[in-house]
């Protein structure tokens, strides 16, 4: 805050600036929870995300129902890295004990989906519609 505030030569309460940051927050995707439960059936589902601490306090309390459906999350203000620095991919991966050619990363952003690729993961780039395009690609991907 106190930075910002510098830097732009902003005069504006701790309060307004916290509403101003918390209105670029993303959200899930509608059918995120359906489709989280029916990934689970297929593996283990992890959620890595580029977040702030002060998205975290927005964004938590309005994703406990959906945040323990997830096997893992890792956000980056806590382990201080951030996508596309393939570092991070290593982390989860290492944490998870995943294997890299079992593992498919699935993200909205093609900067991280490059920087994932160029590591060896399998991905998957999701559009707006959300997840449904990609369980019907994993549904098809499993029947070859």
């Amino acid at each position: 805050y106190d930075l910002m505030t510098e830097i732009f030569e902003m005069k504006c309460t701790m309060e307004d600036f916290k509403r101003a940051w918390n209105s670029t927050l993303y959200y899930f995707f509608d059918d995120a929870i359906e489709n989280i439960k029916m990934l689970k059936a297929k593996g283990n589902v992890v959620l890595l995300s580029n977040t702030n601490e002060l998205h975290y306090e927005r964004f938590e309390p309005e994703s406990r129902d959906i945040l323990p459906l997830f096997d893992a999350y890792f956000f980056s203000f806590q382990i201080g890295m951030r996508k596309p620095d393939y570092e991070i991919f290593r982390y989860v991966l290492e944490k998870m004990k995943f294997d890299i050619n079992k593992t498919i990363f699935i993200d909205d952003s093609h900067v991280n989906i490059e920087s994932a690729r160029r590591l060896g993961l399998n991905v998957f780039h999701v559009k707006k519609e959300g997840l449904s395009e990609f369980i019907k690609y994993l549904n098809d991907f499993s029947k070859e």
